[in-house]
């Protein structure tokens, strides 16, 4: 009987340091929301979309995106000319905000590295992250915003903001 109750104290104390061992080790490292992975599926339709992006704006636009950091002030010019002032419906919007969202985060992760991350509910904007920094972002979230105050918001400002945060992160760690 002795013994079984030595036993049942250790196993509590033992209990009880691992709950604030493992406590403690979850302050100091926090879990990464989003997987490591990446999905091949998702990345491709979303450099197909970027590619569609590319294509779309040298049409219609007769201006060329390559995916570098200047680049994304020609997006910006873009969208400007082609709906300032315009009504949009939602369907278009979602296409268009899609298709610009996937060229803003395509030319992010090309310069910068990522991966694309669909968040749940499924179907829901793609995000990018970036594992070694823990950094994410959602480019849709970005071009949303360019929609909503189409004279005030620079997609240009908002990404080297987005590039100046980036780098603080990945800093802190290393």
């Amino acid at each position: 009987m002795f013994f079984i109750l030595i036993f049942a104290i250790i196993l509590v104390v033992g209990s009880i340091i691992y709950f604030f061992v493992d406590a403690k080790k979850n302050e100091l490292e926090p879990r990464s929301i989003v997987p490591v992975r990446r999905d091949d599926t998702l990345n491709r339709k979303i450099i197909k979309q970027s590619q569609l992006c590319v294509e779309s704006v040298l049409t219609a636009f007769d201006k060329q995106l390559d995916y570098t950091n200047d680049s994304i002030r020609i997006l910006d010019q873009v969208i400007a000319e082609g709906w300032k002032g315009k009504n949009i419906s939602m369907a278009s919007r979602d296409r268009v905000v899609s298709t610009f969202g996937a060229y803003l985060g395509q030319t992010f992760i090309n310069n910068y590295g990522g991966i694309w991350y669909e968040q749940p509910p499924k179907g829901s904007l793609p995000i990018v992250f970036v594992p070694k920094a823990n950094f994410e972002f959602s480019p849709a979230e970005i071009i949303i915003e360019k929609y909503s105050r189409m004279s005030f918001f620079d997609i240009s400002i908002a990404y080297d903001d987005l590039i100046k945060r980036y780098k603080q992160k990945l800093n802190a760690i290393y």
